[in-house]
């Protein structure tokens, strides 16, 4: 049987590989001032690099201005970590940005809570209001826009709606100016936005006690799920359970601002839930954790559990899982994996009931990581306590490229712990194998707040530092003061690829590839690419073509028909990417060809 073969380059083939060893920093940036500067939200970008947003209240170091106290500040960071542009807005009060989103027109869109009415701020409706300012590419300020009343408006999300304009939702005990039907106590409060910032809708959700928001998104329909907790039995609470004095409380409205549904969810105790998102089916699941045996809670193992609730797109419940064991137990992030499986994080002080490994001792009440993965019916697949014999707190999950799971925190227990809080990263695989771990700062306190996991199997994590040693370099103020701390890690393959060789590879006669190989003309390029690859005699008919950003954001995508064994085809990539690292894979079935390009 005839069999074909192709020189490669032994890149994609390691690149296939499972990898097991310590990580490497690529590199590092504190960033700021003399006085503090504090994270609150990092994304990657379609160039490939980062922003972050938070609030300042410095005026020397790589800030420019200050307006009087804390103004929002606003950096972007290349692919390498170095600084592109730096703003801050604000004015002589205090000015917080809380999230920010890129834009269709690679602009952005910054949400928080601004007290000034002076400075970049206008019309202030009294105390803080929602403060939301659109920046184009260079961060340059388009527009603003205050939102609120004559009490405290906390905006917590901001994001661009898939059908023009954008959304905001927070908190509001505000019950005048633009805010309408207002309950009580603390209220959910959503808006929505034209796309120069006028006000087109604003909702008031609640009772007359306080609402605890804590996340919100977009659904596929156009309109917003808003999850929190709630003390209320009336306004628009319904069904809160008797003795509670809180429940989860989820809110779906539509497009046009109208509350489609609301469901109380939880037993006597209290039931406080913390992250939730719509799942692939039009649904909906829900982390939170609760200290109820009763109601809709089932299971129930002591003091407080993880529970785990799925609704489906009319917000009823298909199923609940109470996981833990007999202490606390606290999920506070999950995501749902490509195969409809769960990854959920959060901490534990218990080692019996569902926990196993907790690192602590009886009664200490310590925390650890606690990392659990369900299947798409809430099945426990598999759990690991992550962490060591101080305190280790979980600040969120997010899913890699490998299929498995980086979770993320902030820990003075890791044997290679730094002195004080250091950033405490683990990377598990999709059976909850440990691929690395690797505690990350200086002597003095480190605090995540977000990380973006890479294609090259590492991760970039964000969040501000008190540090001067360590890990930690050119820290700008003193260390009763705080910079933001950007760390870029990469994993194993990053190590691997700065060792290729050109080489013969030959493979297995069972694989779709003659052998695990691409070609790609020029490595280095301003747009044109040659793809090349070689199958054996069982290919595929068709493989899919993937340009993949350093984020691990897919760009582009062609899915082409195989007609024999040499496949040749030329890629244009879009004039508007920006320089730096991109990778093209080609799939097919289940085998993946990987190489690094270089956009010049």
């Amino acid at each position: 049987m005839k069999k074909y073969l192709f020189i490669i380059s032994l890149l994609s083939l390691l690149t296939a590989r499972t990898f097991s060893q310590s990580p490497h920093i690529q590199w590092t940036n504190s960033l700021g001032g003399g006085k503090d500067e504090i994270t609150s939200s990092m994304i990657g970008t379609k160039d490939g690099g980062y922003v972050i947003a938070g609030y300042s209240n410095s005026k020397n170091g790589d800030i420019t201005d200050n307006h009087g106290r804390n103004d929002y500040w606003i950096v972007k960071l290349d692919y390498e970590g170095k600084m592109q542009w730096q703003h801050s807005y604000g004015g002589s009060k205090d000015d917080e940005a809380m999230h920010i989103e890129q834009t269709k027109d690679e602009g952005f869109i910054v949400g928080g809570t601004s007290e000034s009415n002076d400075g970049d701020v206008t019309g202030n409706h009294g105390h803080k209001d929602y403060w939301i300012i659109r920046l184009d590419k260079d961060g340059t300020m388009q527009w603003e826009k205050s939102f609120g009343g004559s009490g405290p408006d906390n905006l917590l999300t901001v994001y661009p709606s898939n059908n023009e304009g954008y959304f905001a939702v927070g908190e509001t005990s505000s019950n005048d100016k633009q805010v309408t039907g207002f309950h009580g106590g603390v209220d959910f409060w959503a808006i929505k936005l034209d796309e120069n910032g006028n006000l087109i809708w604003e909702k008031a959700l609640g009772g007359t006690e306080d609402e605890t928001l804590h996340f919100s998104e977009m659904t596929q329909d156009n309109g917003i799920i808003i999850g929190g907790t709630s003390s209320s039995f009336d306004g628009d609470v319904t069904e809160h359970h008797f003795g509670s004095t809180e429940d989860y409380w989820v809110v779906k409205l539509n497009s046009k601002g109208d509350l489609i549904w609301e469901k109380s969810l939880g037993g006597s105790d209290v039931d406080r839930l913390y992250s939730g998102h719509q799942t692939f089916d039009h649904g909906y699941i829900l982390a939170g954790f609760t200290g109820s045996d009763d109601g809709d809670v089932t299971g129930f193992h002591g003091f407080d559990d993880y529970w785990i609730v799925k609704l489906d797109s009319n917000g009823m419940i298909e199923w609940e899982n109470a996981l833990g064991g007999s202490y606390t137990d606290f999920a506070y992030s999950i995501e749902q994996a490509s195969d409809g499986d769960y990854y959920i994080s959060g901490t534990t002080t218990s080692n019996d009931g569902d926990v196993m490994g907790y690192h602590g001792q009886e009664y200490d009440f310590i925390n650890d990581y606690w990392i659990v993965k369900l299947d798409p019916m809430g099945n426990l697949i598999w759990q690991k306590c992550l962490g060591g014999y101080n305190s280790d707190n979980s600040q969120g999950i997010q899913l890699t490229h490998d299929g498995g799971c980086i979770a993320f925190g902030y820990s003075s227990s890791f044997p290679q712990n730094h002195g004080g809080q250091d950033y405490f990263i683990d990377k598990l695989s999709a059976s909850g194998n440990s691929r690395y771990k690797i505690s990350l700062g200086g002597s003095n306190n480190e605090y995540p707040t977000s990380l973006i996991p890479t294609a090259d199997g590492g991760f970039t994590v964000a969040g501000y530092s008190y540090s001067d040693d360590g890990n930690v370099k050119d820290h700008h103020g003193a260390t009763t003061s705080s910079d933001f701390w950007v760390v870029n890690v990469a994993g194993k393959r990053a190590k691997e690829e700065s060792n290729i060789s050109n080489e013969d590879v030959y493979v297995s006669e069972k694989s779709l590839f003659s052998t695990n190989s691409i070609f790609i003309f020029p490595t280095v390029t301003t747009g044109c690419l040659e793809v090349n690859f070689s199958v054996s005699h069982m290919y595929s008919p068709f493989a899919t073509i993937e340009i993949i950003n350093s984020n691990g954001a897919i760009i582009k995508s062609e899915k082409m028909a195989i007609a024999g064994p040499n496949f040749k085809i030329p890629l244009y990539l879009d004039a508007t990417l920006s320089k730096g690292i991109y990778f093209v894979k080609v799939r097919m079935e289940n085998e993946v060809l990987t190489k690094k390009i270089f956009l010049q």
